[in-house]
């Protein structure tokens, strides 16, 4: 195998294994306190995106399942769609850099000519 197209499937490969390791990640919190001796309850809700390591995010959903009904919960989900996108996106730029990139056919030796 020619070295540029090693070097172009071990960058993207190491950029490809980050992404599979950091998952994109929706949460809402929902939070109910009740005032005083009052029969009024407050509820807050808030949402919040990110990243989170693999590891976690699988603790984070198991937690999910196991939560009974609390005055303060917090739900994880997988934003999947942006996960895809970012799957894809690296794989078209593998793709495209392995196919402009890199020389086709034989690699040529010093003093072979053309």
């Amino acid at each position: 195998m020619h070295p540029c197209r090693k070097k172009v499937l071990l960058a993207f490969g190491a950029i490809l294994f980050a992404i599979l390791l950091f998952v994109p990640y929706r949460s809402v919190r929902i939070s109910e306190v009740r005032q005083g001796g009052s029969n009024l309850i407050t509820r807050t809700t808030t949402a919040d995106r990110g990243f989170l390591f693999l590891p976690r995010f699988l603790r984070a959903m198991s937690r999910n399942a196991a939560v009974a009904k609390k005055a303060s919960r917090e739900t994880y989900r997988l934003d999947a769609v942006l996960y895809g996108g970012e799957i894809g996106g690296v794989l078209i730029l593998a793709i495209l850099d392995f196919l402009l990139l890199c020389p086709k056919g034989r690699p040529r030796r010093p003093g072979q000519g053309f």
